[in-house]
């Protein structure tokens, strides 16, 4: 039984390192994505096509300006292109408005695609340095006004010069984007133009997705979590059976018992896709690339006893089992 143990766990540690491979690709695609955008946002800027065309578009363009701000409400095709919505005229604005503007432009007309190739993410954010933002998919300006409030957003604080002189892009706390698309894990990175600092664009993608993958995971047995590096459960098969109806991102201690687990940092000390046994409790973490996030799996000890036992001996399997312990 006790060969059989060893396998089984050899098994187990298979079906982990293939679900972390599936949950990799879901978030290698989010940031290969953002840095597709930094890199039309960055040559358009760089080119001066952005320049022309966000003075174009201002002049000419679906662009409206109201008494203290501008949209494109009356766009002829929303399902294609972000709302773009921002404060002040839209005449007698600086260079650099105009050119971010292009920018932003140069990145909706990459969006249209994204329900296709990224089906987990839920919105695209683009934040500018000048008082603009545009965000896909389009909704009215009413529904997406531009207040101060843009600026004080984690997406924004972590992507400034001062926060991240490397310009890499980041993850930000997950955080409740509204009734329709949920809890939201945001992906971002800066954009530069000419080596200056133009803004922050963001993929929000869904945990509800991210859940709904998770929900997949091969084993019977356990709890298999996803963990970000600040302590926040993104996906957990409890914690969010039904993740549309979360508000809130469940805590590590909801996850898992202290004993087993206290802090996000004796995550990081396990080692990687090694079994480790801690209060009776088998734990396998798997760091991964794309994100600082790790997968996290949990079984009692018990339960893998237990399932081998009514394996081999069927019908006696339980009440040998109860008599051992």
């Amino acid at each position: 039984l006790s060969n059989a143990y060893d396998e089984e766990v050899v098994f187990l540690r298979g079906q982990i390192e293939r679900h972390a491979q599936f949950l990799e690709f879901v978030l290698r695609s989010s940031t290969d994505e953002i840095e597709s955008l930094r890199l039309v946002a960055g040559a358009e800027r760089d080119s001066g096509r952005a320049c022309r065309e966000g003075l174009q578009e201002a002049l000419h363009g679906e662009i409206r300006a109201g008494p203290v701000t501008f949209h494109r409400d009356a766009t002829r095709t929303p399902d294609r292109v972000g709302n773009l919505i921002g404060k002040g005229p839209l005449t007698g604005r600086s260079n650099d408005f105009y050119c971010d503007l292009g920018s932003a432009l140069a990145v909706g007309t990459q969006l249209h695609s994204l329900a296709f190739h990224l089906p987990h993410a839920a919105r695209v954010r683009f934040v500018a340095a000048e008082n603009f933002h545009l965000v896909f998919p389009w909704q009215s300006s009413e529904r997406l006004a531009f207040t101060p409030a843009l600026y004080q957003d984690p997406v924004w604080t972590l992507g400034q010069p001062q926060s991240n002189p490397d310009r890499r892009k980041f993850w930000a706390p997950p955080f409740f984007g509204g009734e329709e698309v949920g809890l939201l894990a945001p992906v971002a990175v800066p954009i530069y133009g000419s080596g200056r600092f133009v803004g922050v664009v963001a993929i929000d993608m869904s945990l509800d997705y991210l859940n709904r993958v998770n929900g997949y995971f091969g084993y019977p047995l356990g709890t298999v979590a996803v963990v970000d590096d600040r302590g926040h459960v993104m996906a957990h098969p409890g914690l969010y059976a039904d993740p549309m109806k979360v508000r809130a991102p469940a805590s590590l201690e909801q996850a898992f018992p202290p004993q087993v687990l206290p802090t996000v940092a004796s995550i990081a000390t396990l080692p990687a896709g090694e079994p480790v046994v801690r209060a009776g409790t088998l734990l396998v973490q798997r760091p991964f690339v794309s994100a600082p996030w790790y997968l996290v799996y949990a079984v009692p000890q018990t339960a893998i006893w237990r399932k081998l036992i009514l394996e081999r001996v069927p019908g006696m399997g339980a009440a040998l089992f109860a008599l051992a312990l």
